[in-house]
């Protein structure tokens, strides 16, 4: 359906360096990318809820993305913002949630 929706001239492939370099929550192919996880039927990261119930629930707790190897640590190893900042070390949930995993290792966040 969205691909129906963006007009043939505009249309081009998504390379893989697109997504590689691909920033922000609110970004076009983000908003691509979010759209098609909720046609999957995709459950947030932390909380397991599908992906359109929170999105759906509470307009002042939207979804979010956690990095999840923090950005401070991968910043200490010496890896550069493109890197750290990207859909692979992204993974979705709500921004509550997101606030509560704050920076804490991928290890020491199990689900509740």
């Amino acid at each position: 359906m969205i691909f129906k929706a963006i007009p043939k001239n505009d249309r081009r492939p998504i390379k893989p360096e697109d997504i590689l370099k691909e920033r922000g929550m609110y970004s076009p192919l983000m908003q691509v990318y979010l759209a098609y996880l909720v046609s999957k039927g995709v459950r947030t990261w932390y909380e397991e809820a599908p992906l359109l119930d929170v999105a759906k629930r509470d307009i002042n707790d939207p979804l979010a993305v956690h990095h999840i190897f923090p950005r401070e640590l991968l910043r200490g190893h010496g890896i550069e913002a493109d890197r750290i900042n990207c859909m692979a070390n992204y993974a979705v949930l709500s921004q509550a949630d997101n606030a509560e995993i704050a920076t804490k290792t991928p290890r020491r966040c199990t689900t509740p």
